[in-house]
């Protein structure tokens, strides 16, 4: 153990100076868990206005609203307890990917029994430093966790975990620093959340609402569009098997226009956590409801096939899922830039979409299309497997939807690239924020980096 009564599994780092050594117990007011009201009493969950957070939902951020929320009824009669904002929250159970993630509440909320609840002394301890040290260590908490496939925390082994540290001054300090690069890549993150629904709302407009048609059938001037755009779109609909489609537009399968490609089997002992070679994507990266994720990157550091190597911007579906609920099985990504010279790689739970050049239908058409509900239905209705749910490129090649004449297609394009092209930047200096900040958190928890101005009249590095 990391001596001094501390639960550490190993030794800390030696103290700077003018720091100390302090179990998390101390430099908390409480540290404590949450608890699960009884399921099958309605009213501890129907018109809940608590938001009650599980581990799943703690993604080493801020959080909002949880994904359920509870009665002022199951607080007064559980032991489920409010806790304030400014708390931080730790997965105590889960595998690899659950146990040690972290969240603070934004707003005063409840959580599981699988989360550690830690609220910090503000005369001793300033919260998001506490956040920070516990990410820091994060390997540390998993050392120490016991079990299998399915490992746990216990309360006692985190209350008496030790941190070394600096003066509340320096906790500010270093938490100003890792949460301004936070907050930057979190307000990026609603930006392109804000651009993606522009961009879904524009193709709902056009493609499945057929608003300028219905327009110019009324004799009326179609909103959100100049005149040369408006004339690109039929003043009149005609009956398909898809029911009432624009005149001239076409009604036929994904596999008249594009081609799904199966990806390839990598490797598993190539895989590594040290975030060294390539990303491989995954079905953990698909967005429910369409759209990239990159919370969950997956490294691999093998021989790569060139025809394995994803290009900017290429269409891919989800042809794989684990989840029981199949959650992001057929649901699609546009591959994203990268700004560190790594390479996105196509693996076989993924399929690559890939428009055929004589048909002209814009690769961003597709995308939205295969975010539809309708589409999704036939996709998930279709699905093989009990645990694991499959699909394949013929069922996803034999979704009909209606096709727009190459005008209307490439006006559309020429919007959405200005969307695209804008969440491609945000992403790209989210990546760059995220790089600092990793480089930044060790040194500065270690203090060979130092800050405040206490702390710079030390002999500290």
């Amino acid at each position: 153990m990391g001596g001094d009564d501390f639960s550490n599994p190993v030794d800390l780092a030696p103290l700077p100076p003018g720091w100390r050594r302090m179990a998390i117990e101390d430099l908390c007011e409480k540290v404590t868990s949450g608890a699960t009201p009884l399921r099958s009493k309605v009213e501890f969950y129907d018109g809940g206005t608590i938001s009650w957070f599980k581990t799943g939902e703690l993604r080493d951020g801020w959080l909002d609203r949880a994904d359920e929320c509870i009665t002022p009824l199951a607080i007064e009669q559980t032991s489920t307890k409010i806790f304030p904002a400014n708390t931080v929250l730790m997965a105590m159970y889960g595998d690899g990917k659950t146990i040690t993630s972290l969240g603070i509440l934004r707003t005063a909320a409840a959580s599981n029994q699988a989360c550690c609840a830690m609220m910090a002394d503000a005369q001793r301890c300033d919260f998001r430093f506490l956040f920070y040290a516990l990410k820091h260590h994060r390997e540390d908490f998993i050392r120490l966790a016991s079990g299998g496939a399915q490992r746990n925390l216990s309360g006692a082994l985190i209350r008496r975990f030790g941190l070394n540290t600096p003066t509340l001054e320096e906790q500010r300090a270093i938490a100003h620093i890792l949460g301004t690069l936070d907050d930057k890549i979190e307000l990026n993150r609603r930006m392109n959340e804000t651009l993606e629904a522009m961009a879904r709302a524009l193709f709902k407009s056009w493609f499945v609402d057929f608003d300028p048609v219905r327009a110019k059938a009324a004799g009326r001037q179609p909103s959100g569009m100049d005149a040369e755009t408006a004339k690109l779109f039929p003043s009149e609909f005609e009956m398909s098997e898809l029911g009432e489609v624009p005149r001239g537009w076409r009604v036929v399968p994904i596999g008249t226009i594009a081609d799904v490609q199966h990806g390839y089997a990598f490797k598993g002992h190539f895989f590594n956590d040290e975030r060294v070679g390539d990303i491989l994507l995954t079905p953990g990266n698909f967005a429910i409801g369409g759209g990239f994720k990159q919370d969950k990157l997956k490294y691999y550091n093998g021989p790569v096939p060139p025809e394995t190597v994803l290009r900017e911007r290429e269409l891919l579906v989800t042809m794989t899922d684990l989840s029981k609920n199949s959650d992001t099985l057929g649901y699609p990504l546009l591959v994203p830039a990268t700004s560190d010279g790594k390479r996105f790689l196509h693996n076989q739970r993924l399929g690559r979409v890939v428009p055929r050049p004589e048909e002209r239908v814009d690769v961003y058409f597709l995308f939205f299309t295969f975010c539809l509900q309708n589409y999704r239905n036939e996709i998930v209705g279709g699905a093989s497997g009990t645990t694991v749910k499959h699909t394949s490129p013929r069922r996803i090649q034999a979704y009909k939807t209606a096709i727009p004449n190459r005008e209307v297609s490439e006006a559309f394009s020429r919007l959405v690239a200005q969307f695209v092209n804008k969440q491609a930047a945000l992403f790209s200096e989210s990546r760059i924020h995220s790089a600092l900040r990793d480089t930044l958190l060790p040194k500065l928890l270690s203090g060979e980096v130092c800050l405040g101005k206490t702390v710079q009249q030390t002999d500290c590095k």
